[in-house]
């Protein structure tokens, strides 16, 4: 897809979801992808559907890393859908990848967040994880034998910023199933935009030292809002 169509892909993208475009996180979703690998669907000019992978690493049980295409931003118009559209994404996407494959240096895996897990099973996906929330009241004890102590210590996100990727990265490296994180990643996970926080503040960044001092090996960034708990849609993070 050529430089200029991405923001109607991005704006297209938007009403699959049922959302309104957002300037902010249009103009990094701009930078995020690469265009190389965003797949149309037209109908004569205009743009009813779309896909693109990312290159990222995933860890495997070894625990070794090995390259993955993240498949993103796939996302139909309503009165699109049920006339082949994300058929034929999925299906340019998997050609992609396998005239890239391994053996020059491209994925042999996709793996993709699925807002709508049973449409995937048709086209080769199946599940690896589940996700769940959970709510803990603020005076639960600790799990049996878990690490107590150290120090916590509250941060801007300039600060922050090293700390919480350098955690990350170290515990993405042993924990099969998390995807690397680069740069770009990072700024779009943590975009704190006034108009997405629904009433809570801005994020709050926090860090743990082990006891006895050393390197941060905790995070947590979160808002706050008086009286509730907030999840924001969930782009809470914390790491081990």
């Amino acid at each position: 897809m050529a430089e200029d169509e991405l923001s109607g892909y991005l704006d297209m993208v938007a009403s699959a979801f049922l959302s309104d475009p957002r300037p902010g996180r249009d103009r990094l979703g701009r930078v995020l992808l690469a265009t190389e690998r965003v797949v149309g669907v037209f109908d004569g000019d205009r743009l009813v559907g779309g896909g693109t992978v990312l290159a990222r690493e995933l860890t495997l049980p070894g625990p070794v890393t090995c390259p993955v295409g993240a498949v993103s931003f796939v996302g139909v118009r309503p009165e699109a859908r049920g006339r082949g559209a994300l058929r034929t994404v999925m299906r340019a996407q998997l050609d992609l990848l396998h005239g890239a494959g391994p053996e020059s240096g491209g994925e042999p895996i996709a793996a993709l967040w699925a807002s709508m897990a049973p449409l995937y099973g048709r086209f080769g996906y199946g599940v690896a994880s589940r996700h769940g929330a959970l709510t803990v009241p603020g005076r639960a004890a600790f799990r049996h034998g878990a690490p107590a102590g150290g120090e916590v210590e509250w941060l801007d996100e300039e600060a922050a910023a090293e700390p919480i990727r350098a955690v990350h990265h170290g515990v993405r490296e042993s924990r099969v199933g998390w995807i690397s994180r680069p740069e770009l990643s990072w700024r779009w996970w943590l975009r704190d935009e006034e108009a997405e926080r629904a009433g809570s503040t801005a994020y709050r960044y926090v860090v743990h030292r082990p006891r006895g001092g050393g390197a941060p090996d905790g995070y947590a960034v979160f808002p706050v809002q008086a009286g509730v708990g907030v999840d924001r849609a969930g782009l809470q993070r914390a790491a081990p």
